[in-house]
């Protein structure tokens, strides 16, 4: 239904087991969430376990966020440190300072979108993942398996560098990688 619980957890520890849909807001606390349909979190100062979502945003900053399972992940981190285990569909991040891993995300994922400055993406695939990527990396350097690639690289200017192309087996494939790194890494490999 169209109920949403607001949850504020400051300076403590709490532990959720299922919540549907929810507004949370994390300050310096620990939360522990194992199941969530619908998830709007804004963490700071905090640590934040999330077993499993459907769809989730997270607003993070100065954090430690683990996430296990899910299908949308929206993110917009800065000095956090966002580890994933599996990503099935939708990924859009923004991050500066930090960290994002990504574990596992599935073959048939639809969109992965990140913007990061100053920070890390390391993501890994299914084995059975193609994907077409477009990636700009300005003073920072991007890794993917070149065995498995057919990538256009592109010098932009002394510093920066446009990579287009198709990662993976399968050309038809409509999933899409989209990166745009700023004095940042980003790792992308098969699990």
């Amino acid at each position: 239904g169209g109920t949403e619980n607001t949850l504020e957890i400051k300076f403590s520890e709490g532990y959720i087991g299922y919540v549907k849909n929810a507004q949370l807001e994390l300050q310096y606390g620990e939360l522990e969430i194992d199941e969530a349909g619908s998830l709007s979190a804004e963490s700071k100062f905090s640590s934040f376990q999330l077993g499993k979502a459907d769809v989730l945003t997270l607003e993070s900053g100065y954090d430690d966020d683990v996430i296990g399972t899910v299908r949308d992940l929206d993110i917009e981190a800065g000095f956090s440190d966002v580890e994933v285990r599996s990503l099935a569909d939708r990924l859009v991040a923004d991050l500066d300072y930090g960290q994002l891993s990504v574990k596992e995300v599935a073959s048939g994922f639809s969109l992965i979108e990140i913007k990061n400055s100053f920070s890390d993406a390391n993501l890994g695939f299914n084995p059975a993942a193609s994907f077409w990527i477009t990636a700009t990396v300005k003073m920072g350097d991007l890794s993917y398996p070149r065995d498995k690639s057919r990538l256009n690289v592109e010098e932009l200017s002394f510093t920066s560098n446009k990579y287009e192309g198709v990662i993976g087996d399968d050309s038809g494939t409509s999933s899409k990688v989209v990166i745009e790194a700023k004095n940042a890494g980003v790792n992308l490999f098969y699990r």
